[in-house]
Protein backbone atom coordinates (compact mmCIF):
# COMPACT_ATOMS: atom_id res chain seq x y z
CA UNK A 1 0.00 0.00 0.00
CA UNK A 2 2.92 2.35 0.67
CA UNK A 3 4.38 1.73 -2.76
CA UNK A 4 1.05 2.26 -4.53
CA UNK A 5 0.37 5.44 -2.53
CA UNK A 6 3.76 6.85 -3.48
CA UNK A 7 3.17 5.68 -7.07
CA UNK A 8 -0.09 7.59 -7.29
CA UNK A 9 1.34 10.66 -5.55
CA UNK A 10 4.40 10.79 -7.79
CA UNK A 11 2.24 10.27 -10.89
CA UNK A 12 -0.07 13.09 -9.82
CA UNK A 13 2.88 15.39 -9.12
CA UNK A 14 4.35 14.57 -12.53
CA UNK A 15 1.09 15.45 -14.26
CA UNK A 16 0.62 18.65 -12.27
CA UNK A 17 4.16 20.02 -12.24
CA UNK A 18 6.26 18.56 -15.04
CA UNK A 19 4.07 17.12 -17.78
CA UNK A 20 1.78 18.84 -20.22
CA UNK A 21 -1.97 18.29 -20.29
CA UNK A 22 -2.38 15.01 -22.18
CA UNK A 23 -6.08 15.21 -22.96
CA UNK A 24 -7.99 16.66 -25.88
CA UNK A 25 -9.82 19.95 -26.11
CA UNK A 26 -13.00 18.51 -24.62
CA UNK A 27 -11.32 18.47 -21.21
CA UNK A 28 -10.08 22.06 -21.12
CA UNK A 29 -12.24 23.18 -18.20
CA UNK A 30 -9.84 24.29 -15.49
CA UNK A 31 -9.85 25.47 -11.89
CA UNK A 32 -7.59 28.45 -11.26
CA UNK A 33 -9.22 29.90 -8.17
CA UNK A 34 -6.38 30.93 -5.87
CA UNK A 35 -8.82 31.57 -3.02
CA UNK A 36 -9.93 27.95 -3.24
CA UNK A 37 -6.30 26.81 -3.35
CA UNK A 38 -5.56 28.73 -0.14
CA UNK A 39 -8.63 27.21 1.50
CA UNK A 40 -7.62 23.72 0.42
CA UNK A 41 -4.11 24.31 1.78
CA UNK A 42 -5.64 25.20 5.13
CA UNK A 43 -7.81 22.09 4.98
CA UNK A 44 -4.76 19.93 4.28
CA UNK A 45 -3.00 21.23 7.38
CA UNK A 46 -6.15 20.77 9.46
CA UNK A 47 -6.52 17.19 8.21
CA UNK A 48 -2.93 16.35 9.14
CA UNK A 49 -3.18 17.97 12.57
CA UNK A 50 -6.64 16.47 13.19
CA UNK A 51 -5.43 12.99 12.25
CA UNK A 52 -2.48 13.34 14.60
CA UNK A 53 -4.71 14.53 17.46
CA UNK A 54 -7.23 11.75 16.74
CA UNK A 55 -4.42 9.19 16.91
CA UNK A 56 -3.27 10.56 20.28
CA UNK A 57 -6.85 10.48 21.59
CA UNK A 58 -7.45 6.89 20.48
CA UNK A 59 -4.13 5.39 21.57
CA UNK A 60 -3.35 6.72 25.02
CA UNK A 61 -0.01 4.97 25.37
CA UNK A 62 2.24 5.22 22.33
CA UNK A 63 3.89 1.93 21.44
CA UNK A 64 7.56 1.78 20.60
CA UNK A 65 8.01 -0.02 17.30
CA UNK A 66 11.47 -1.44 16.69
CA UNK A 67 12.21 -2.33 13.08
CA UNK A 68 15.22 -4.22 11.86
CA UNK A 69 17.54 -2.71 9.27
CA UNK A 70 16.04 -4.91 6.55
CA UNK A 71 12.50 -3.75 7.33
CA UNK A 72 13.60 -0.11 7.24
CA UNK A 73 15.28 -0.65 3.89
CA UNK A 74 12.17 -2.49 2.63
CA UNK A 75 10.07 0.60 3.35
CA UNK A 76 12.51 2.84 1.49
CA UNK A 77 12.71 0.33 -1.36
CA UNK A 78 8.90 0.30 -1.66
CA UNK A 79 8.81 4.10 -1.72
CA UNK A 80 11.50 4.30 -4.40
CA UNK A 81 9.90 1.56 -6.50
CA UNK A 82 6.55 3.35 -6.18
CA UNK A 83 8.17 6.55 -7.43
CA UNK A 84 9.66 4.73 -10.42
CA UNK A 85 6.38 2.98 -11.19
CA UNK A 86 4.46 6.27 -10.92
CA UNK A 87 6.90 8.01 -13.24
CA UNK A 88 6.74 5.20 -15.79
CA UNK A 89 2.94 5.09 -15.71
CA UNK A 90 2.77 8.86 -16.18
CA UNK A 91 4.74 8.56 -19.41
CA UNK A 92 1.93 6.46 -20.89
CA UNK A 93 0.27 8.42 -23.68
CA UNK A 94 -3.43 8.30 -24.45
CA UNK A 95 -3.12 8.52 -28.22
CA UNK A 96 -1.15 5.34 -28.77
CA UNK A 97 -1.56 3.05 -31.77
CA UNK A 98 -1.24 -0.71 -31.90
CA UNK A 99 1.75 -1.12 -34.18
CA UNK A 100 2.01 -4.85 -33.52
CA UNK A 101 -1.43 -5.46 -35.01
CA UNK A 102 -0.09 -6.11 -38.51
CA UNK A 103 3.07 -7.91 -37.45
CA UNK A 104 3.79 -11.58 -37.05
CA UNK A 105 4.26 -11.35 -33.27
CA UNK A 106 0.56 -10.62 -32.83
CA UNK A 107 -0.33 -13.77 -34.73
CA UNK A 108 2.12 -15.87 -32.70
CA UNK A 109 0.90 -14.48 -29.37
CA UNK A 110 -2.76 -14.91 -30.27
CA UNK A 111 -2.29 -18.53 -31.30
CA UNK A 112 -0.22 -19.18 -28.18
CA UNK A 113 -3.04 -17.98 -25.92
CA UNK A 114 -5.73 -19.81 -27.96
CA UNK A 115 -7.16 -16.54 -29.27
CA UNK A 116 -7.57 -16.59 -33.04
CA UNK A 117 -6.36 -13.54 -34.88
CA UNK A 118 -9.75 -13.15 -36.55
CA UNK A 119 -11.65 -12.51 -33.33
CA UNK A 120 -9.03 -10.23 -31.79
CA UNK A 121 -8.55 -8.40 -35.05
CA UNK A 122 -12.28 -7.79 -35.36
CA UNK A 123 -12.58 -6.59 -31.78
CA UNK A 124 -9.52 -4.36 -31.63
CA UNK A 125 -9.02 -2.98 -35.12
CA UNK A 126 -12.48 -1.61 -35.82
CA UNK A 127 -12.79 0.06 -32.43
CA UNK A 128 -9.41 1.75 -32.91
CA UNK A 129 -10.41 2.79 -36.44
CA UNK A 130 -13.69 4.24 -35.16
CA UNK A 131 -11.81 6.12 -32.44
CA UNK A 132 -9.47 7.61 -35.04
CA UNK A 133 -12.44 8.76 -37.14
CA UNK A 134 -14.13 10.31 -34.10
CA UNK A 135 -10.88 12.06 -33.19
CA UNK A 136 -10.41 13.41 -36.74
CA UNK A 137 -14.00 14.50 -37.27
CA UNK A 138 -15.03 15.74 -33.85
CA UNK A 139 -12.00 16.80 -31.87
CA UNK A 140 -10.10 18.34 -34.77
CA UNK A 141 -13.19 19.72 -36.50
CA UNK A 142 -16.31 21.70 -35.55
CA UNK A 143 -16.49 20.15 -32.10
CA UNK A 144 -13.36 22.11 -31.20
CA UNK A 145 -15.50 25.25 -31.16
CA UNK A 146 -18.55 23.75 -29.48
CA UNK A 147 -16.64 21.80 -26.85
CA UNK A 148 -13.84 22.74 -24.52
CA UNK A 149 -13.37 26.49 -24.22
CA UNK A 150 -16.75 27.47 -25.64
CA UNK A 151 -18.44 25.24 -23.07
CA UNK A 152 -16.33 26.95 -20.40
CA UNK A 153 -17.36 30.42 -21.63
CA UNK A 154 -21.05 29.48 -21.79
CA UNK A 155 -20.89 27.99 -18.31
CA UNK A 156 -19.06 31.08 -17.03
CA UNK A 157 -21.68 33.50 -18.41
CA UNK A 158 -24.60 31.42 -17.13
CA UNK A 159 -23.00 31.20 -13.68
CA UNK A 160 -22.52 34.98 -13.67
CA UNK A 161 -26.24 35.36 -14.37
CA UNK A 162 -27.15 32.95 -11.57
CA UNK A 163 -24.78 34.79 -9.23
CA UNK A 164 -26.47 38.08 -10.16
CA UNK A 165 -29.82 36.54 -9.19
CA UNK A 166 -28.41 35.24 -5.91
CA UNK A 167 -27.08 38.67 -5.00
CA UNK A 168 -30.72 39.71 -4.69
CA UNK A 169 -31.59 36.53 -2.82
CA UNK A 170 -31.37 38.22 0.61
CA UNK A 171 -33.72 40.98 -0.53
CA UNK A 172 -36.24 38.42 -1.76
CA UNK A 173 -35.92 36.47 1.50
CA UNK A 174 -36.49 39.57 3.63
CA UNK A 175 -39.45 40.63 1.47
CA UNK A 176 -41.05 37.20 1.88
CA UNK A 177 -40.38 37.35 5.63
CA UNK A 178 -42.13 40.73 5.91
CA UNK A 179 -45.04 39.40 3.83
CA UNK A 180 -45.30 36.38 6.13
CA UNK A 181 -45.32 38.62 9.23
CA UNK A 182 -48.07 40.77 7.69
CA UNK A 183 -50.16 37.66 6.96
CA UNK A 184 -49.67 36.44 10.55
CA UNK A 185 -50.68 39.83 11.96
CA UNK A 186 -53.81 39.82 9.78
CA UNK A 187 -54.66 36.30 11.02
CA UNK A 188 -54.25 37.37 14.67
CA UNK A 189 -56.34 40.48 14.04
CA UNK A 190 -59.12 38.48 12.38
CA UNK A 191 -58.97 35.90 15.17
CA UNK A 192 -59.31 38.65 17.81
CA UNK A 193 -62.33 40.11 15.96
CA UNK A 194 -64.06 36.73 15.81
CA UNK A 195 -63.44 35.92 19.49
CA UNK A 196 -64.74 39.31 20.71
Amino acid sequence: STGLTVCYTFRLLYYLVISEFNFYSLNMINDKSYKMMKGMLGLIFLIIMGGSMFMWLMFKTPYFILLSQGMKMMTLLMIISGMILGYESSLFSLNYTLKTLNKMSMSILSTMWNMPIISTFGVNFYIILMGKKIYDNLDQGWFEYLGGQNFYKTLFFSLNYIQFIYKHNLKIYLLLMILWIIILMMMFYLNSLMSA
